[in-house]
C-alpha cells in the first residue's frame, strides 16, 4: 500500500477541483474464511482469502491564483483478496477484486470520475514469497486508466519481506523503481525503504508481528490532460506499520506520507507548487 501514489495521481486530477457534497452507498463485506497457522515465533504470508477496508485521506495545499488553496480528498475502498496454492516458481496465484469505492461525506471526486464503474474490477497475478505482487492482468483497462490513481498500488499491497519468514529484530532495506499510469500520463517513482520487524503484539485483538517502514522517494512524470500537456516532479518521505498475523494473514496497516511537488503546465506557462499529506488505514474485515 502506497498512498503517496494516490496523492500524486490526485494532484494531476484535481487541478481545479474543490470540495462538494456527495452521496454514498454502503457495502457489507462477508467474513473471511479461516486460514492455516504459521509458526508461533515467526510470521509469514500464507494462502487464503480476505476482505479489507482501505481508507485514504489526502490534504493538498497549493499556491496559484485562481485555484483553491486547499483541497481535501477522502475515500474508502472495499476490496477482496484471494491467494491460492500451491505456489510455483513465480509465486501464488492471487487476485484482487474491488467491491466498491465510496467518497467521504462532504467531499467529492474530480469531475468525470465514475466510482460505480470500479465495482467488480479485478486484477489477477502472482504473489511472490517476499510479498511482491507481479504479472497483474486487469479485467478492465478502461477502469484501470480512469480510476488508477485511486486504486492501491497492488505490487506493494502486501508487506515486502526479507525472506519467507520474519522474526522480531529482522531489519533490511530495499530500493524500487516503478512506473504507474495515472490521470492521462505516467509517473516514475524511485523509493528507498528501511524495514524493521518489531516485537510481537496484537492488531485488533489478534496476535501480530508489526513491520515498521521508513521511506524516502522522488518522482517525475508527464502526460496530457485533455489537450493540455503537463509534467510533474517532486519528493517526499513516509512512515508505515504493517501487521502480519501468526496465522499467516495480512492484518492491515497504517501509513502517512508527505511530499512537495510542482505541476508544470508549459502551454499556460504556469508552475503550480503543491504540498500534500496522505494518511491511509488498511483494516482486515470479518476477522
Amino acid at each position: 500500500m502506497n498512498p503517496r501514489f494516490a496523492a500524486a495521481g490526485a494532484a494531476l486530477a484535481l487541478a481545479a477541483c474543490g470540495s462538494q457534497p456527495s452521496s454514498t452507498a454502503s457495502t457489507k463485506p462477508t467474513p473471511a474464511p479461516p486460514h492455516a497457522t504459521a509458526a508461533p515465533d515467526a510470521a509469514k504470508l500464507l494462502p487464503g482469502s480476505a476482505h479489507y477496508l482501505l481508507h485514504t485521506r489526502i490534504h493538498i495545499q497549493q499556491d496559484f491564483t485562481g485555484l483553491p488553496p486547499v483541497i481535501e480528498l477522502g475515500y474508502s475502498i472495499y476490496l477482496s483478496t484471494a491467494v491460492t496454492g500451491p505456489a510455483d516458481s513465480s509465486g501464488w496465484p492471487t487476485s484482487f477484486t474491488i467491491d466498491s469505492i465510496l467518497t467521504d461525506s462532504g467531499l467529492t471526486m474530480p469531475p468525470g470520475m465514475n466510482l460505480a464503474a470500479a465495482r467488480g474490477y479485478r486484477l489477477a497475478g502472482r504473489v511472490k514469497s517476499n510479498g511482491e505482487f507481479v504479472s497483474g492482468v486487469s479485467s478492465d483497462s478502461g477502469v484501470a486508466q480512469s480510476l488508477g490513481q485511486l486504486l492501491p498500488r497492488f505490487r506493494n499491497f502486501y508487506p515486502r519481506l526479507a525472506g519467507r519468514e520474519l522474526k522480531p529484530g529482522d531489519a533490511w532495506s530495499d530500493t524500487t523503481n516503478t512506473t504507474d499510469a495515472t490521470a492521462g500520463g505516467t509517473i516514475t517513482t524511485k523509493s528507498i525503504s528501511r524495514r524493521t520487524a518489531a516485537p510481537w503484539g496484537t492488531r485488533n485483538g489478534v496476535r501480530a508481528l508489526p513491520v515498521n517502514v521508513m521511506s524516502t522517494f522522488d518522482f517525475s512524470g508527464t502526460g496530457d490532460g485533455g489537450g493540455f500537456p503537463f509534467s510533474i516532479e517532486g519528493a517526499g518521505a513516509g512512515t508505515a506499520t504493517q501487521y502480519l498475523g501468526a496465522d499467516g494473514r495480512y492484518l492491515g496497516a497504517e501509513s502517512r506520507d508527505s511530499s512537495s511537488l510542482s505541476l508544470i503546465l508549459p502551454t499556460q506557462g504556469a508552475t503550480i507548487p503543491r504540498r500534500q499529506i496522505a494518511q491511509t488505514t488498511l483494516t482486515l474485515l470479518g476477522q
